[in-house]
Parts: C-alpha cells; sequence; structure tokens
C-alpha cells in the first residue's frame, strides 16, 4: 500500500472519530419529571454527605448495646532477673493473668436513647434535605417550561410582527400607509426581535442551572418531556383538618427537645451511684522456668489467686448548691423551655403559611377562570381587529393593541399555572405529605 492512500484512509477515520464524537456530545438527553429529582437526588453531594452521616449514625446505634460489655484483658510477662556477682542466684519468673469488670450506672441508659436520638435526627434531616431539593427540581423544572412556552408566544408575536412588516413594506412602496406607519411596524418587529433573543439567553442560563444540578455536560441538549401539571380542584377544608404534625421542622424541633431532656437526665444521673464489678485471676510459677523442673498441671508449681470484688461509688460533689452538676441540670430546663417557645412560634408560623397558600391558591384558581375566559374575549376581539385593518378600517394601534391583549392574556395564564404549582408544592412541603393521593383516598 502506497503513501498516499495510507494518509487518506487515516484522514477518513479521523474524520469519522471526530464526527461521531460530536454526534455524541450533542445528543439529545430526554428528561421526564421524575428522572430529573432522580438525578439531582444522585448528584448532589451534599445529600451523599447526608447519607454518610446517616450510615455513621446508624452503626453507632447497632453498636450501642456494647456499652454494657465488661472490659477483658488477658496478661502474661517473663521475669529475667540476673544477678552478676552470683550467678547461681539469677531467677527467672512466668506469670499470667486474666481481668474482667463492668461498670453500671444510670448514664449509660441516656447514653443509649441519646443515640437513638442523633440517629432520628440524621433520619428527618435527610428526608428534610431530599424533600427541599425535590422542590427545588420541580420549580426550576416547570419554570423552563412556563419559559418555553412564554417564547413561543413571543415567536409568535415575531412572526406576526415580521409579517406586517414585510406586508407594511410593500404598502409603503405602493402608497397604501405613510411612511409612519412603516417605520413603527419596524419598530415594534426589531423590538419583539429583541425581546425574544432576551427570553431564549435566559432560557439557555436557566438551563445551565438545571444540567449542574442533574450532573449533565454543559454542552448536552436537554429536552423536558413532563407537560405543566394541571391545576385541580381541591377541597381546602378537608387540607385544613389534616395535622401538622408531619411538618420535618416540628419533628426536627421535638427531637431536639426529647436530645435537651436526655441531656438533663444525664446530668441528674451523676447524682446516682455507679455500680461496678470486676474480678482478677493470676497464676505465677514457683520456679525458675529456665532452671528447675515443672509441669503445667502440677498444682504446686503455681500460685493462683483470685479476686471477685463489688463496688459502690456515690458521689457527693453533684450535691452542694450550686455545683457545677447543678447549675448544668438549671441551664438545660432553661434550653428546654426556650425550644418549647420556639416549637409554639414555628406551629403558629406553620399555621399562617398555611393559610396563606390556601388564601393563595383559591385567588390563583379564581385568576385562571377569569384568564381563560380572557384569552377567548381577546382571540375574538383579535381577529375581528385583523379584518378590519386589512380592510383599513382599523389603525394599527389597534391592531398592535388587540394582539398585545390576546398574547399579554396567554402569559399572564402560563404565570398564573406556575405560581398556582408553586404554592401547591410548598403546601406539599408544609404538611409533608402527598396531597393529591389524600383526596384521592378520602373520595
Amino acid at each position: 500500500m502506497n503513501k498516499p492512500i495510507i494518509i487518506i484512509f487515516l484522514i477518513v477515520i479521523n474524520l469519522y472519530g471526530f464526527t461521531q464524537s460530536t454526534v455524541k456530545k450533542n445528543e439529545k438527553i430526554e428528561i421526564d419529571i421524575d428522572t430529573a429529582v432522580k438525578r439531582a437526588l444522585k448528584h448532589n453531594l451534599t445529600l451523599k454527605n447526608s447519607t454518610l452521616d446517616l450510615d455513621y449514625n446508624r452503626i453507632a446505634l447497632y453498636s450501642s448495646w456494647n456499652r454494657f460489655v465488661p472490659n477483658t484483658s488477658f496478661s502474661g510477662s517473663m521475669g529475667f532477673n540476673r544477678n552478676f556477682d552470683d550467678t547461681d542466684n539469677d531467677h527467672n519468673s512466668l506469670s499470667a493473668g486474666f481481668t474482667t469488670s463492668l461498670s453500671l450506672s444510670a448514664k449509660m441508659i441516656f447514653d443509649v436513647k441519646q443515640t437513638v436520638l442523633d440517629y432520628h435526627n440524621g433520619m428527618i434531616n435527610q428526608l428534610a434535605a431530599e424533600r427541599n431539593l425535590n422542590s427545588s427540581v420541580k420549580k426550576l423544572y416547570y419554570n423552563l417550561k412556563i419559559m418555553q412556552e412564554e417564547l413561543n408566544i413571543e415567536n409568535s408575536k415575531l412572526e406576526n410582527a415580521k409579517t406586517r412588516y414585510d406586508a407594511n413594506q410593500i404598502k409603503f412602496k405602493t402608497g397604501l400607509i405613510s411612511e409612519i406607519d412603516r417605520l413603527k411596524s419596524e419598530y415594534d418587529y426589531k423590538s419583539i426581535h429583541f425581546d425574544q433573543k432576551k427570553m431564549a439567553d435566559n432560557i439557555s442560563l436557566t438551563f445551565l442551572d438545571l444540567k449542574f444540578i442533574l450532573g449533565i455536560e454543559e454542552d448536552s441538549d436537554v429536552v423536558l418531556t413532563s407537560s405543566m401539571p394541571e391545576t385541580e380542584t381541591i377541597d381546602y377544608e378537608k387540607i385544613k383538618q389534616i395535622p401538622i404534625e408531619k411538618n420535618l421542622d416540628l419533628q426536627i424541633l421535638n427531637l431536639q427537645i426529647k436530645s435537651l431532656r436526655n441531656n438533663r437526665n444525664m446530668y441528674i444521673s451523676n447524682l446516682s451511684p455507679t455500680f461496678s464489678v470486676s474480678y482478677n485471676l493470676s497464676s505465677a510459677l514457683n520456679k525458675d522456668f529456665i532452671k528447675d523442673n515443672w509441669n503445667f498441671n502440677n498444682i504446686d508449681d503455681w500460685n493462683n489467686t483470685s479476686t471477685f470484688r463489688f463496688q459502690l461509688s456515690i458521689p457527693v460533689d453533684p450535691l452542694f448548691p450550686f455545683s457545677t452538676v447543678q447549675n448544668n441540670i438549671i441551664k438545660q430546663e432553661y434550653n428546654i423551655a426556650k425550644e418549647l417557645n420556639i416549637l409554639s412560634d414555628k406551629k403558629e408560623s406553620i399555621k399562617k403559611s398555611i393559610a396563606q397558600i390556601i388564601y393563595n391558591l383559591k385567588g390563583i384558581e379564581d385568576d385562571i377562570n377569569t384568564l381563560n375566559l380572557n384569552i377567548k374575549i381577546a382571540e375574538t376581539s383579535y381577529e375581528l381587529t385583523e379584518k378590519l385593518y386589512n380592510a383599513n378600517s382599523k389603525s394599527y394601534l389597534e391592531l398592535k393593541d388587540a394582539e398585545n391583549a390576546l398574547f399579554d392574556a396567554k402569559v399572564r395564564l402560563l404565570r398564573s399555572k406556575y405560581q398556582y404549582l408553586i404554592n401547591f408544592i410548598d403546601l406539599n412541603d408544609l404538611l409533608n405529605i402527598d396531597i393529591n393521593e389524600v383526596m384521592k383516598s378520602e373520595k
């Protein structure tokens, strides 16, 4: 094979590889809302660290019983005593021992309970982190859907403006309209074109945020396949009856109060006695294990001793007034009282937020119904105005006003639906339930 053919072959291979890599790089990634949430949960590093903390707390929980395992040890020793002046008095010793001990106190019980509380606190914090990320992804995802719909409306406006601008160019040349009308149409077209480009740039920037959260390459083309969920009528009276105790923030505060009470009990347990039990067994060889003859089974060769001990220790210092322990107990009581006030305030804040969201949802529902009616009226008005404009019975400004009224109503409807969705997600988060599932189960 000659040199030119080899060069051509290598060029073809390189071009093919470049084409394949470009296709792969620009491959479209279709993502629905459920996939977006799953990818975000899998990619989020903060959530991964939270999972690691929870795993450690789980290990600590499963091993909390080891506080009640006795401390046990085995020992063995060899001694070599050398007398340089009289080597006959050299002595070599051998001994072994076994020791086990266990201390029991009331504090150990509260230590185990604290381990349980730490594990439950880690679980709830992870659930809160997952729910917050879930809500953020949904809001960002549907915000992009709304922005895309608004861009479609803007593209329609741009297409209409371009059509009128081209038509007015012809009308101006034939003397049917004045130069002012032609300039107005040109100005409208270029202004809408500028707004359309700005909206497209904002969508691109928002997509970058979504790609970062989902762990997708910046150059990838993402297609959002899920549609905006329909706004469903909710029985708000039933929503008001749902208890708020499932709220994750309230659960965290309740666990903090339990933890403070447990810490207080730990300090109180310092006033209680400590019970200890130990057992020691030691055996020493009576003979020189190098010079003398001895046997493991000969009892006379060994000096065996054992000790079994009970001990009860009663602390005295904590009983003195204003001791460190008593001051810590008083401090914990104050901390518990403060935390209870925070809990009550949080409950009132949640109730207020729920009432505000329900009020917003009712208002948005009315807005959506009104806007749907307004769109129908605006469509009819625009069609009639456009016909009259083409028949030179309406001015350009009147046509423009009719068009703006139609497109503004469509944009307001989209934004109202998005606001309804945002409030609905927030309401789910506050109650820590799926409201749709609750409504379905009660039908």
